[in-house]
């Protein structure tokens, strides 16, 4: 029998997959761009004994469904508070890597009094530069037309891993690789095209009230540290703990390391409150 229980959850004729285990303060995880939710179990199982740990599946990755129409960070934001709703779930912490930050950012944003604290892992406030969002169209088009291949898929694993992790832990990086190699073209377009099309919230940070512990690898490519400990600027209530020797790929390298960041984090501000 699972630990974690399944839900199936209808949206707009739209299906979203959930899962949640433990009792006490809810704690929302949000997966990132071409992963999926079982990718952050590792953590979840960390942290189940002390909160109720949430994780779903953004639309056309894992288990949820696939869909033709593009969608947008702000509707990965929504669908955040979506889940919640279907869950029964007022108010939550909520945790996002990379692509799930950005999300999560937003939902902070829209609705503030769901939002108990957040916990932004590897991610971005920041639009795309210009040079990166050429390389994002360029890649766009190449998926457009040969859907993901091999090499695609191997390039953008080197991005995201570390050599030292690619080297101790192969079967990890093949087991992503395998992930997104299975993904439909849609669903891997319209991600990418919601990622590298997103709106600039750094101006809007100051209005985040709540709580926020940014962590970040200092080998990160993506969203690079520079970049963090300006959010963290930003946000009236940051903690920004930078992790070394850890690139872009930081909840999977290191899980252990980012649940109890996760639980000092949210005991500490649970005590003072």
């Amino acid at each position: 029998m699972s630990e974690f229980e399944s839900h199936h959850l209808e949206f707009d004729g739209r299906f979203l997959y959930a899962e949640s285990g433990g009792d006490g303060l809810p704690l929302l995880f949000c997966h990132g761009m071409w992963c999926h939710s079982g990718q952050l179990r590792p953590i979840m199982r960390t942290l189940t004994g002390e909160f109720q740990t949430i994780a779903f599946d953004f639309r056309g990755h894992g288990r949820s469904c696939d869909s033709n129409r593009p969608w947008t960070i702000e509707t990965a934001g929504r669908d955040i508070v979506r889940v919640m709703d279907a869950l029964g779930i007022e108010r939550a912490a909520i945790a996002g890597y990379s692509m799930g930050g950005m999300a999560a950012l937003h939902t902070a944003l829209s609705a503030p009094d769901r939002v108990a604290s957040l916990i932004l892992i590897s991610t971005s406030a920041a639009a795309e530069h210009f040079q990166r969002r050429l390389e994002i169209k360029t890649l766009l088009m190449t998926l457009g037309f040969t859907g993901p291949t091999s090499f695609i898929v191997r390039q953008a694993a080197r991005a995201l891993y570390t050599r030292r992790f690619q080297k101790a832990r192969p079967e990890a990086v093949s087991e992503w690789c395998e992930h997104v190699l299975s993904m439909s073209r849609p669903a891997l377009v319209n991600a990418l095209e919601a990622v590298g099309t997103r709106p600039s919230v750094m101006d809007r940070l100051p209005g985040i009230a709540c709580p926020a512990l940014i962590l970040i690898g200092e080998q990160d490519i993506i969203a690079t540290p520079g970049h963090s400990r300006q959010m963290a600027a930003l946000l009236p209530a940051a903690r920004l703990t930078p992790v070394p020797q850890v690139g872009h790929a930081l909840p999977f390298e290191k899980p252990r390391l980012v649940a109890d960041q996760t639980r000092l984090f949210l005991t500490s501000h649970r005590m003072a409150a």
